[in-house]
């Protein structure tokens, strides 16, 4: 019996995405990421996939957040940042020094990089997910992440 996959995939321990068509499996059929074999997510089609990431911009990711992943479409890489780091030499872009590039700070006295709250381990976030701390766009770019 055929199985009705959604349209697009992504990765768990991974910034891979995709259609469906192109993961790799398991010897049991598990569909995994056909470059580190990550276990992957799925959303049920495109404009999901794409209300999910826009839903990002501005609050935990900066403005071009959503060009940065149509990029990497089909790449795989450990994590957000060194997807970030590849994209800017790709566009010689310059991160931000204030927000470190990810476009927003926190709330907070010291007004850290968001990154810095957004990476805690589960368990240690507590102040982020009770929204104690929240993130702000960065003043320094305007919530670009880029250099100005």
């Amino acid at each position: 019996m055929k199985k009705d996959w959604p349209e697009i995939v992504y990765g768990v321990g991974c910034t891979w995405w995709e259609s469906i068509s192109k993961v790799a499996q398991t010897p049991t059929g598990l569909p995994i990421c056909p470059h580190c074999a990550s276990v992957l997510m799925q959303v049920p089609n495109i404009d999901s996939w794409w209300k999910g990431i826009d839903k990002r911009v501005g609050t935990d990711q900066p403005k071009n957040f959503h060009q940065m992943v149509e990029w990497q479409r089909g790449k795989c890489f450990k994590n957000m940042a060194t997807a970030w780091e590849e994209y800017r030499k790709v566009t010689g872009e310059t991160k931000c020094a204030r927000c470190n590039g990810c476009g927003s700070i926190a709330d907070s006295e010291q007004g850290e990089p968001w990154t810095y709250w957004a990476e805690l381990p589960r368990g240690s976030n507590a102040a982020v997910v009770l929204g104690v701390v929240k993130p702000i766009p960065c003043p320094v770019c305007d919530g670009s992440g880029v250099k100005l």
